[in-house]
């Protein structure tokens, strides 16, 4: 799976130069630096700690007096998209227009009729067909935006699965559907709170997705909301299915508050730069109620975490054992 997406991925840029030869070739090696960096730390930290009770005394006193990093934020209201130089800016989003296509802004015509509030239109300067040369950049409010796939499981029931992740040069975390596969292809960024819908074919969408630039923003440890009715977690199987037995629910205040306690107190915040999560990697979904997702990569050489109200940090393995018991799993 990951090797057939990261294929797709690489043809995105076949025959563009946006800043760097190979943009998404150059995330990937990024995510690969990130696990290595992360192998690194974690073989140093086993060296000093057996080096003796006075080596770990000193690592203690470190990370006792450090600065810790602070919550992420990233902006309450969704932005209005703008068009300038050509170059479409949604909150954190660069999307430079490509060339011989137009733009629709609200109000204005086109082929492809008229750009709603909050929303720019980029078109195909011969398109024929707007269904299936066109691109939409709007905005929504927190989760008024696709942030899992409903599952159909056995006996009717239904979870919600997390998408497939792909963090954009410039550290924001974006949610696929349909990974380019198909000729709908929609890009969801959280922290911008911007949707990019491609009514394209896959390689013409990929070819564009991998221009696409984002700004620096919403690092830090995990924003949470301070309390939810309601708490909803799915991780997959050891096989990598999901299943009823995989998804929790819980209700109770204090479980809840445990919850968030215990996220909160991930404090390793993870930057654009060393976010290890990439295409293809098993995921887990956390639903705060209708608040708030938190979307946490648990794969093997690779455990973080990012909540859509900002911040990323990296999870221990404790972490994810503990998260998975309180929501009464047992990981088959």
């Amino acid at each position: 799976m990951t090797q057939h997406i990261r294929e797709l991925l690489d043809h995105a840029v076949a025959g563009i130069e946006p800043g760097t030869r190979d943009p998404v070739a150059a995330v990937m090696g990024r995510r690969r630096a990130a696990r290595r960096r992360k192998a690194v730390a974690g073989a140093v930290a086993c060296v000093l700690a057996a080096a003796g009770i006075a080596g770990g005394l000193a690592l203690n006193r470190h990370d006792a007096n450090g600065p810790m990093a602070p919550v992420g934020s990233v902006p309450v209201e969704p932005p209005t998209p703008r068009v300038v130089d050509r170059v479409v800016v949604a909150g954190a989003m660069r999307l430079p227009v490509p060339d011989g296509w137009r733009v629709a802004t609200p109000g204005s015509d086109s082929p492809c009729g008229r750009a709603g509030d909050g929303q720019v239109l980029i078109y195909g300067e011969t398109s024929d067909d707007c269904a299936r040369s066109s691109i939409r950049v709007s905005t929504a409010k927190v989760l008024a935006y696709p942030v899992g796939s409903l599952e159909d499981l056995p006996g009717g029931s239904g979870i919600m699965t997390p998408l497939p992740l792909l963090t954009l040069p410039g550290g924001e975390p974006a949610l696929l559907r349909d990974a380019f596969e198909t000729g709908h292809t929609s890009m969801v960024l959280p922290w911008s709170k911007v949707i990019l819908e491609f009514n394209l074919d896959g390689p013409a969408a990929r070819t564009i997705a991998g221009t696409i630039r984002t700004e620096p923003v919403g690092s830090g440890r995990l924003n949470l909301v301070d309390s939810v009715p309601y708490a909803e977690f799915s991780r997959p199987e050891a096989s990598g299915k999901f299943t009823v037995a995989s998804h929790g629910k819980i209700t109770d205040p204090a479980t809840i508050a445990e919850v968030l306690a215990l996220l909160r107190d991930q404090r390793k915040a993870v930057s654009g730069e060393d976010a290890c999560s990439q295409p293809g990697d098993r995921a887990a979904l956390l639903l705060l109620g209708n608040a708030s997702v938190v979307y946490l990569t648990i794969d093997k050489d690779c455990q973080e975490a990012f909540s859509d109200r900002g911040g990323r940090v990296r999870l221990s393995d404790k972490a994810v054992r503990e998260l998975t018991r309180l929501f009464g799993i047992e990981v088959r």
